[in-house]
């Protein structure tokens, strides 16, 4: 099965697009509830996606009806990874190289994110790094 980690602006993005069709970062949630990948997390990544969800943008987008019980189901369905493999001085942020460092430490297949400036990475060790429309199309041709 394909392991990926899905960063926090897909997680975000996802939570407020899952209920419209033409959201990517929403059709990935709806694929991962449907067991077509197997979403790896880090608790870099969760502590991020809390803080981005607490921000007033999404707060407008989403109720806390909706972002408590997301949260719960990923952290129960998710598969955390401890990061044992550091990373620095990659990405042109040092909050990335948190994100690469979960990436190399799982050894997943994709890393999932729209910040373009680690798209222009394209790959870190094994791991390619993908839009999320890019990550549909593999998950389409992986069927």
């Amino acid at each position: 099965m394909i392991r990926a980690i899905l960063d926090t602006n897909v997680l975000a993005s996802g939570i407020s697009g899952v209920r419209q069709p033409n959201s990517a970062p929403g059709e990935l949630l709806r694929r991962w509830r449907r067991r077509t990948f197997v979403l790896i997390l880090s608790e870099y990544l969760l502590r991020q996606l809390e803080r981005t969800l607490g921000k007033r943008y999404f707060v407008s987008k989403v109720s806390p009806g909706q972002i408590n019980p997301f949260l719960a189901t990923i952290h129960a369905q998710g598969e955390m990874t401890t990061v044992s493999d550091p990373v620095r001085r990659i990405a042109t942020h040092p909050e990335d190289d948190l994100i690469l460092a979960a990436v190399a430490s799982a050894q997943v297949d994709y890393l999932v994110t729209g910040d373009r400036q680690l798209q222009a990475l394209q790959s870190h060790r094994r791991t390619e790094i993908v839009s999320p429309a890019e990550f549909i199309a593999i998950l389409d041709a992986a069927r």
